[in-house]
C-alpha cells in the first residue's frame, strides 16, 4: 500500500478497512493476548469485590450508610479506588497494544517491511519507559481538566442544598441539573482526550521523540486546519473518523456479547436490591467467548490510527516525498 498522499474522509476509512481485511488474521494474536490479559484483571477484580467486600455493591451499600457510615465509606473507598487502578493498568495495556500494532501496520501501509506481530510485540516493550510516562501525564492531564469541568456541577449540588433548606423540589430541581452538568463535563472531557491523544501511540512508535515531545506532536498532529470547510479542520475530521470506526467497532463487540446478555436475561437479575450474576460456570465461558470474538475486528482501531497518521505527515511534512527520496540510490 504504498500510494501515498493525502486522503478524503471516505478514502481513510475505505483503506483501513482494506489492509484490517487482508491482515487482521496475522494481528489477531497478538490483540487476543492482551484482550485476555484486560478481562483477568477485571474479572478478578470482580470476583474479589464480590468475595471480600460484598458491601460495596447495589442496596447493600445503602443498607450499610444507614446502620455503619463509617464502613461504607471504607468498602466504597476500596471499590473505587481499585477498580480506578485496575482501569489504569488496562488502558495503559492498551497502550502498549496500540505501540505494537502501530510497529506491525506503518511499514506494511507504507512499503517498507512486514515485521511479525513478535517483532512488533518486542518493540513495544522496549519502549516502556516513554510509553507509559507519556500515558501518566496524559491522564493526570485530563484529571486536572476533569477537576475544572466539574466545578459548575458540584456548584448546582451546592447552591441546591443551600437554597432548598425547606424546599424538597429546589433540591430536586438542582441535583438534576447539577448531574447532567457533570454527566456532560464527563463526556466533554472523554472527548477532548480521545482527540488530543489519539496519535499517542503512533508518535511513541514511529518517531525518536522524549516524553515531551511525545505530547507536542500529539498537540500538533490533531489540531488546526488542512483545507477549507468543515472537513479541513482537522478536530472535525478525527470526530467523524472516530464515530465511523467507533460504531463499527461497538456493532460487532454487541453481537459478540449475546452469549453474555442470553444468560443475564435468564440466570440474572436483582433480588432484595442486590444484582444477581449468572452462574460463573456459564457467565465465565460466554465472557471468553465475547472477547475472543470482539478481537477480531479491534485491530481496525489501530489502522485507523496509523492511516490518520500517515496522511497528516503526508499533507503538512511530505511524508511521501521523504520516503521517495529515501529510495533513490546516494
Amino acid at each position: 500500500m504504498s500510494d501515498l498522499r493525502p486522503m478524503a474522509l471516505g478514502e481513510i476509512i475505505d483503506r483501513s478497512a482494506q489492509f484490517w481485511r487482508a491482515n487482521w488474521r496475522a494481528m489477531y494474536g497478538l490483540f487476543l493476548g492482551f484482550q485476555l490479559v484486560e478481562y483477568i484483571l477485571i474479572k478478578g477484580w470482580q470476583l474479589a469485590m464480590t468475595t471480600w467486600f460484598p458491601d460495596s455493591q447495589g442496596q447493600r451499600v445503602l443498607d450499610l450508610v444507614k446502620s455503619d457510615p463509617l464502613a461504607a465509606l471504607t468498602q466504597l473507598g476500596i471499590s473505587t479506588g481499585s477498580l480506578m487502578v485496575v482501569i489504569l493498568v488496562s488502558t495503559l495495556s492498551r497502550q502498549f497494544l496500540f505501540v505494537a500494532g502501530t510497529r506491525f501496520v506503518f511499514p506494511r501501509v507504507v512499503s517498507r517491511g512486514a515485521p511479525s506481530s513478535g517483532e512488533a510485540l518486542r518493540f513495544a516493550l522496549g519502549k516502556v519507559g516513554v510509553t507509559t510516562a507519556s500515558f501518566l501525564i496524559s491522564v493526570l492531564w485530563a484529571a486536572g481538566l476533569g477537576v475544572l469541568l466539574l466545578l459548575p456541577g458540584l456548584g448546582l449540588f451546592a447552591a441546591g442544598l443551600f437554597l432548598g433548606r425547606d424546599r424538597p423540589a429546589v433540591i430536586i430541581a438542582f441535583t438534576v441539573l447539577g448531574g447532567l452538568a457533570m454527566v456532560a463535563a464527563m463526556l466533554v472531557l472523554f472527548v477532548w482526550y480521545i482527540l488530543r491523544f489519539v496519535t499517542l501511540a503512533q508518535v511513541v512508535a514511529l518517531e525518536d521523540a522524549s516524553v515531551g515531545r511525545v505530547l507536542a506532536r500529539t498537540a500538533e498532529l490533531s489540531s488546526g486546519r488542512v483545507g477549507p470547510g468543515f472537513t479541513g479542520l482537522v478536530k472535525f475530521r478525527l470526530t467523524v473518523l472516530l464515530t465511523v470506526v467507533g460504531v463499527l467497532i461497538a456493532i460487532t463487540s454487541v453481537v459478540a456479547s449475546a452469549p453474555e446478555l442470553i444468560l443475564n436475561v435468564f440466570f440474572g437479575g436483582f433480588k432484595d436490591g442486590v444484582l444477581i450474576e449468572p452462574p460463573q460456570r456459564l457467565l465465565v465461558p460466554a465472557e471468553l467467548i465475547s472477547a475472543v470474538v470482539s478481537t477480531i475486528v479491534w485491530p481496525l482501531y489501530v489502522v485507523f490510527q496509523v492511516m490518520f497518521y500517515v496522511d497528516m505527515r503526508v499533507r503538512r511534512e511530505g511524508l511521501d516525498l521523504e520516503l521517495q527520496l529515501q529510495e533513490k540510490p546516494a
